[in-house]
């Protein structure tokens, strides 16, 4: 009788662990190619995560989700190696598979995920990454990035020459340096930039925008978010409908800036000389800073007013919200 429990004891181990195998296979698979050119990585659910090296290969390690029929992995000649899950036709209930991609650095790397978390890192090529469902996060310095999340937030925390960055319902991060121009866009979601770039253009639906530490032109948007702008040498457009916009920093010798809120205050904390229009139609205009009144109207919400011993245009409209030019 022990004989024959300790048999169904074997048999029973037997099959959990055959079971635990088919439901989750170990992956460590690679192929030789090129130092340059792309690599391209389709994954459904689950994760994806690729890095950089020194090696002349690319390998893929991790684990195939239950359900699926296999890992493609082939160089297709010119340096373009393509990775990728494959499902079985017509699947159903096929579990995640999480792969871990290391690349030579200086290729390109697009990915392609649908319910899946992306994470990038270290290349020195152009990163093209993006997921339906699950969040993008791309470091290191490659040479230009592009991220989209349709409901995951996306994060760049990047040395590169152009970044962009898009989320559905999901926040967007852009921080490290830019040569170029940043475009980020949400449509529920905040945006923040603390890159040090020259150019940045910021919209959101329903959440804020905030811009850290750039130099140079900006255009930013907002329906119902607030506008938060530090920098240095700022010129640009600024506009939202039922936030406030609150900009801090000099002005750009020579630039325009624009500045609308149809709800919302305007509030100008400036550095520099400025030369201001200024109208609000039932808010008030606050003048902190002393600012020379040049012209008014006979109600005081139509004012021309000049900053320091002048300088560059700044055009300000309000509808309902109050305006103040703060130290």
């Amino acid at each position: 009788m022990k004989t024959g429990i300790v048999f169904s004891a074997v048999v029973a181990g037997t099959v959990l662990a055959s079971g635990a195998a088919a439901a989750q296979r170990t992956l460590n698979e690679r192929v030789a190619t090129s130092p340059t050119g792309t690599v391209e990585v389709h994954n459904v659910a689950g994760s994806v995560r690729v890095s950089a090296w020194d090696r002349n290969e690319v390998q893929v390690t991790g684990s195939l989700g239950r359900g699926a029929e296999r890992l493609e992995l082939d160089e297709q000649g010119g340096g373009r190696v393509v990775v990728r899950v494959v499902l079985p036709r017509n699947a159903h209930n096929v579990r995640g598979s999480d792969l871990e991609v290391r690349v030579p650095a200086r290729k390109s790397v697009t990915v392609r995920a649908v319910s899946a978390d992306v994470e990038v890192s270290g290349v020195s090529g152009a990163v093209n990454a993006q997921s339906v469902s699950g969040k993008v996060d791309v470091s290191g310095s490659p040479s230009d990035v592009s991220a989209q999340s349709r409901s995951g937030n996306v994060v760049l925390d990047v040395e590169s020459g152009h970044a962009e960055a898009n989320s559905t319902s999901g926040g967007v991060t852009v921080r490290g340096r830019i040569r170029g121009a940043v475009e980020v866009a949400s449509v529920s979601g905040n945006v923040n930039v603390a890159a040090s770039t020259g150019e940045v253009k910021a919209s959101s639906v329903s959440g804020g925008v905030h811009v850290a530490a750039m130099t140079g032109r900006a255009e930013v948007s907002s329906v119902s978010g607030n506008i938060r702008l530090t920098g240095r040498r700022i010129a640009g457009n600024f506009h939202t409908v039922s936030g406030e916009i609150v900009v801090r920093g000099d002005l750009a010798s020579g630039g325009t800036t624009s500045l609308q809120s149809h709800s919302g205050g305007v509030e100008l904390y400036l550095g520099s000389g400025a030369d201001l229009e200024v109208t609000t139609f039932s808010g008030e205009i606050l003048n902190e800073v002393n600012a020379r009144l040049v012209r008014s109207n006979a109600s005081r919400r139509e004012q021309h007013l000049v900053v320091g011993g002048g300088g560059p245009r700044v055009t300000v409209r309000t509808f309902s919200g109050d305006v103040k030019l703060a130290r």
